[in-house]
């Protein structure tokens, strides 16, 4: 069976269950690239995505996984105010190399988990969508109404991903702030 997909027709090729072309759809940009890395997660469950690891909640948002992403924003709110609170209080010239060597220890690897996450966290979020339009295991049949919702589910989003940055900025500021603030009465 055949089916058209932006123009290019397309066999009924699956990765899993689902076919191709729902895949692509539902991906929007670099859906080339997303299935050979959804191939590979499928196949060995691994991929690597540096998107994932250089730019970690803005990654995630620009996929419009919003709760991973609102989770590691909530996470870097959380270590920026440790980091502030332990920045005021016990920081001193002594323990200052431990203090940035661990603080940057713990940002490496953070990097380096959600590079190893993000294709398969992705993976699984496409999976969800196709899943919620009834697209597992459907056969090779253009519908111009699923694949309408499936780009409006999937897809990318600046603008989500321009707003978290934002907001993250603004929160990160204001808990520094506040911390700092009050150190100083005390």
């Amino acid at each position: 069976m055949k089916t058209e997909v932006n123009g290019e027709r397309m066999t009924d090729v699956r990765i899993g269950e689902y076919l191709v072309s729902d895949i692509m759809t539902c991906v929007g940009k670099k859906s080339a690239v997303y299935l050979r890395k959804f191939e590979r997660v499928h196949e060995k469950g691994c991929s690597f995505n540096w998107c994932a690891a250089l730019f970690t909640a803005l990654w995630f948002a620009y996929r419009k996984m919003w709760k991973a992403a609102a989770a590691i924003m909530g996470f870097n709110v959380i270590y920026t105010m440790v980091l502030s609170v332990l920045e005021n209080t016990m920081l001193t010239a002594d323990n200052a190399l431990v203090f940035m060597s661990a603080a940057a220890g713990l940002f490496v690897l953070s990097m380096i988990v959600f590079g190893l996450l993000g294709d398969w966290l992705y993976s699984r979020h496409i999976n969800a969508i196709l899943d919620e339009q009834g697209c597992r295991g459907r056969r090779a049949v253009q519908k111009d109404a699923l694949m309408d919702s499936l780009q409006k589910a999937g897809g990318t989003s600046i603008k989500g991903m321009v707003i978290l940055w934002a907001a993250s900025l603004v929160l990160q500021w204001a808990i520094t702030w506040l911390i700092f603030f009050l150190l100083q009465a005390v």
